[in-house]
């Protein structure tokens, strides 16, 4: 019986060392679970906090801006652009709640490649609106100070775009030049837009002169004729009648001439009268008019004034140059007034453009002028002034003034339009930078800053260009290092890198 109570005893203690045991290891590893969990809690609490005060990608504002958090406030910052210039508004937020922009406060320094803005702010409808324009290029890194609830926090928000970084090797070796902006001599310009015109002395328009049908067409649109080329054939029954009497007045011509020369000797011989002469003279002069003028319209017709018989009229171009409108058909009737054709002599063309009121004082005839096509920048040429309106439009106060010049090889053509830089005086100096560190970057023309070893883009303002310079109205600064030469190549590798513009 001991020896059994001995033995449950030992079964006892056994199966309560068992369950300490599973006990000490459960309460392991439920301590060891619980506080892995309460440390990732806390790192995601601290990676939050990092990621407002440190600028990382925020989210999406209910404004469509960039929403910066920390902790239960956030603060949304917005460039604005629709219809104005860029200005930057601000929305805060507490637990998601819209507060009044009389409720917070706001700094932002706007930290640029190459300046630094401080920009302030005034409550206007839901947000904070700041004092200053944030011009493009849209690239910083900004510092934002907001103050809620006396409490103040610190946001960062970092976006760059239009900027590369490039080694003083690679410069060298690209062929890309570093120049400063700095003054340059330009003529006194004034710039006016219009469209290139013919000439009105250089065009006319043929007429078939009588009525008939055409019976052949000689010169198609757009063929080069001569002064006097046959352009078309007319068959006239007008010019049959002329030419009867033309004949019939022939006749007559040589009736009464042969009569003056017998009262002329009958005369001189004392037989006939003196009026007798002096009446066939004067039939005779008659006549000869006739003639004449019969002979007269047969030629002015176009008709050969060869062969008397001849039911044809030859319609010829009265000046060198092109056919740039033909209505002539063969089998077609045509009456004395109708156009046939429109003939234009294009190389002398003008540049016919528009002078603001305030500015036509200054035009004067015999001024040179560049004229460039506004759809090839590439297409140039240099003309005078040769006619100034004295008369101004009433709807857009402008004067016309025609600027002609030569167009040997046809490149300008009639309605192509095109601008015009008038010279209208001495030399002025204005800040420029050279033509080639002209680049196109989205829908701006830009030039490229470098600052220590990267560059960035600027988009520019121009005025007037002469001389392979480019005046700049604004975008850049005097002294300011822009690359110019092989500029493109920071273009491209911008493109490679795939530039965004992401407010």
């Amino acid at each position: 019986m001991s020896q059994i109570n001995h033995k449950s005893f030992k079964f006892i203690y056994i199966g309560l060392a068992v369950v300490l045991l599973v006990t000490m290891l459960g309460y392991a590893w439920y301590h060891v679970n619980h506080k892995g969990a309460s440390d990732k809690t806390n790192e995601d609490s601290h990676a939050g906090q990092t990621s407002a005060a440190e600028g990382s990608a925020p989210e999406k504002g209910p404004h469509g801006g960039k929403l910066f958090r920390d902790g239960d406030f956030a603060l949304e910052v917005k460039i604005f652009e629709t219809g104005v210039e860029p200005q930057l508004r601000l929305y805060a937020f507490d637990q998601n709640k819209p507060i009044s922009p009389n409720q917070f406060s706001a700094n932002v320094i706007v930290q640029r490649l190459d300046t630094q803005e401080q920009l302030r702010f005034k409550p206007e409808a839901d947000y904070l609106l700041g004092d200053q324009i944030v011009y493009e290029p849209h690239s910083f890194e900004m510092l934002i100070k907001a103050t809620y609830a006396n409490k103040t926090h610190d946001l960062k928000w970092t976006q760059l775009e239009g900027r590369l970084q490039l080694a003083d090797a690679s410069i060298k070796s690209s062929g890309i030049e570093l120049l400063k902006v700095a003054s340059h001599s330009f003529q006194g310009q004034l710039e006016a837009a219009g469209e290139i015109q013919i000439p009105m002395d250089q065009q006319v328009a043929v007429v078939a002169r009588t009525s008939g049908v055409v019976v052949t067409v000689n010169k198609p649109l757009g063929a080069s004729v001569q002064a006097g080329d046959v352009l078309a054939v007319i068959e006239s029954r007008d010019l049959l009648t002329l030419r009867a009497t033309q004949r019939t007045a022939q006749q007559q011509l040589t009736l009464a001439k042969s009569t003056l020369n017998r009262e002329e000797r009958l005369w001189k011989e004392k037989v006939s009268p003196e009026q007798d002469y002096l009446q066939a003279k004067a039939n005779y002069a008659e006549t000869a008019i006739r003639f004449d003028e019969a002979t007269r319209m047969i030629k002015s017709l176009g008709g050969d004034g060869a062969n008397q018989s001849d039911s044809k009229i030859y319609v010829r171009a009265p000046i060198s140059g092109s056919v740039i409108d033909s209505k002539a058909v063969a089998g077609q009737s045509v009456s004395g007034d109708s156009v046939l054709f429109q003939i234009a002599n294009t190389t002398d063309m003008i540049a016919v453009v528009n002078v603001p009121e305030a500015f036509v004082s200054q035009v004067k005839v015999g001024m040179s002028a560049n004229i460039q096509s506004q759809a090839a920048n590439d297409s140039q040429i240099v003309g005078q002034v040769s006619y100034v309106s004295a008369l101004l439009g009433n709807e857009t106060r402008t004067a016309q003034a025609h600027i002609r010049f030569k167009n040997p090889s046809q490149q300008w053509r009639q309605g192509q339009l095109v601008k015009a830089s008038i010279g209208t005086g001495a030399s002025q100096s204005h800040l420029a930078v050279r033509e080639d560190a002209l680049q196109a970057f989205r829908d701006w023309t830009v030039a490229y800053i470098r600052v220590g070893d990267q560059f960035e883009i600027r988009p520019l303002e121009l005025g007037q260009r002469s001389n392979g310079y480019a005046e700049v109205l604004s975008g850049l600064k005097e002294g300011q290092v822009y690359a110019a030469g092989n500029s493109y190549l920071l273009t491209a590798e911008l493109g490679k890198a795939g530039a965004s513009h992401d407010h």
